[in-house]
């Protein structure tokens, strides 16, 4: 199965030259999303692909759809977060610009702070609060006479960190 967004992006001949045999073979099927008709009946996982195409008001109303039927069809909590992980990388991809407000009343909090992206931003805030603060105490180290070096090795910081740290002081 090759799965494309539609068939304006099937490769040109030139690039399906070498594969063009496997292509050929009846074994392969292609699915177009843009050309899905998507149901009740349609797998949950064709139905999380297709929304790579939908349009937003089309998408905003099935991938909410999908979240309730994630939330009650998956009791083992490990899948239904992968799924959700899944839903909640590909809402923050179609919808950059929605807020957090929304993207809380769409996957309830609970299940958001358990996403990779969540995980993610909760880890890069903090290593952001301890670099700030390592940056805070540079002035004080340089008043006192430690070289750049020696603050970057004190405070484990690259040393071109430390230098621009000193930069912006001025």
């Amino acid at each position: 199965m090759i799965i494309f967004k539609s068939r304006s992006m099937e490769p040109t001949e030139r690039q399906r030259e070498s594969v063009q045999p496997f292509l050929d073979s009846p074994l392969v099927k292609r699915i177009y999303l843009n050309e899905l008709e998507v149901s009740e009946t349609t797998p949950l996982g064709v139905q999380i692909i297709q929304l790579v195409v939908a349009r937003k008001k089309q998408f905003l109303e099935r991938v909410t759809v999908l979240i309730n039927r994630v939330k009650q069809q998956f009791t083992e909590e490990s899948y239904r977060l992968q799924l959700l992980n899944l839903l909640s990388v590909i809402v923050l991809e179609k919808l950059p610009e929605m807020s957090r407000q929304e993207l809380e009343a769409m996957f309830s909090m609970n299940d958001l702070k358990k996403t990779r992206f969540a995980q993610e931003l909760i880890a890069e805030s903090k290593t952001e609060g301890k670099l700030e603060g390592k940056l805070e105490v540079i002035p004080s180290l340089l008043r006192k006479g430690f070289s750049v070096e020696e603050i970057a090795e004190i405070l484990e910081l690259e040393i071109e960190q430390v230098r621009q740290a000193i930069a912006n002081l001025n």
